[in-house]
């Protein structure tokens, strides 16, 4: 009989899993500081919380600059440059959560000799190391990934629809078959069931040689990562929310029924129904609808002629709160006057209507 050079032990795995089934979550979480007083160079350690990151990840990145040198006199740094910067550092950003303020403001040190700032205290140690030599980092090719990545892969390419980033852990005992990799191996993953969010079983068939050697259960916990609307002060009953009053924060989510508002522009000029403190995730149902548009109100019009961006102003016809579709006038006098239609996009603005002349 011809054996195989890797065996595999096929794991029988129950259909449902608690919380407490998981291994240990392997997503760290990184909270940009608000305001820092650093040295040159300004390290990640200088800018970000640790404490709640993967203790190889932190000694991976802590000490290395945020800038290079051409741009260590800056005054602030953003939550994105910071994204950009463990993106370039070859972070895997799919086992990252970057939150705290969308900015720091840094104050430089005087250049003197100066005690270095003090180490954050360690995260504890995982009881289940992530099943991938380093779980941080993205595979260098990917023609040469373990299944552990294909899963994300694929995770990814599944959500992308929702406009935000998959958290993903893995049942424990799973790490056998998440540790094969491609080539020699090659994998079709295929769903069992219909969910998107929380806990999903993932059927994989194991290939080698266009033959299938093992046929494997993955049951993994999926998290959505997503940019909404929160209140930056505290908005009280009645109030029409100010466009400085809020903005945008990254949340987790762990199912899709969870009501959330991704853009700032459909909450701006909307009278609040329920008091907000600061901080707080806008719902629409904490908002009551207001017309941001006014039938008679002169509006501005922005439209599209080819690559060329068009302003302009007119008049409205009809009264529209956020997204909805209203009549506008344009042109003064009764020979050039014309009406269109377009869509409400903010407080006494309208974009025309998709193939609108």
């Amino acid at each position: 009989m011809k054996r195989w050079p890797i065996t595999f032990a096929l794991l029988c795995l129950p259909a449902t899993a608690g919380a407490d089934a998981l291994i240990a979550p392997e997503v760290s979480t990184l909270r940009l500081r608000s305001q820092i007083s650093a040295g040159d160079p300004v390290t990640l350690r200088d800018v970000l919380v640790l404490t709640e990151a993967d203790p190889r990840l932190v000694q991976e990145i802590a000490d290395q600059p945020l800038f290079d040198g051409a741009d260590g006199d800056r005054a602030q740094v953003t939550r994105d440059q910071v994204d950009a910067r463990l993106r370039a550092l070859g972070v895997n950003m799919a086992r990252v959560l970057l939150s705290g303020p969308t900015r720091c403001q840094i104050e430089h040190r005087a250049a003197e000799p100066a005690p270095a700032p003090p180490a954050e205290p360690a995260a504890p140690l995982m009881r289940h190391p992530p099943p991938t030599p380093s779980a941080n980092r993205a595979p260098d090719d990917a023609s040469d990934a373990t299944l552990a990545h294909e899963i994300e892969r694929y995770l990814t390419a599944d959500l992308a629809a929702l406009g935000g980033r998959p958290l993903i852990e893995f049942q424990r005992g799973s790490e056998e078959f998440l540790t094969l990799t491609t080539p020699p191996w090659e994998f079709r993953i295929r769903p069992s069931d219909g969910a998107r969010l929380g806990l999903r079983t993932l059927n994989v068939a194991i290939m080698r040689d266009q033959r299938v050697h093992r046929t494997a259960r993955v049951i993994v916990r999926v998290r959505m990562a997503r940019q909404v609307v929160v209140a930056l002060s505290p908005l009280n009953v009645g109030t029409f929310v100010q466009e400085n009053a809020v903005g945008l924060e990254e949340r987790v989510f762990d199912s899709l029924e969870t009501g959330c508002i991704d853009r700032i522009e459909r909450v701006v000029g909307q009278q609040v129904g329920e008091y907000l403190a600061a901080g707080r995730m806008i719902e629409p149902r904490q908002l009551k609808r207001v017309d941001l548009v006014t039938r008679s109100s002169p509006i501005s019009i922005v439209g599209e002629l080819g690559s060329v961006s068009i302003r302009t102003t007119g008049i409205a016809l009809d009264s529209g709160g956020y997204g909805e579709t209203v009549r506008i006038r344009l042109g003064d006098s009764a020979r050039q006057r014309r009406d269109v239609r377009g869509v409400v996009t903010g407080v006494g603005t309208v974009k025309l209507a998709g193939g609108t002349p």
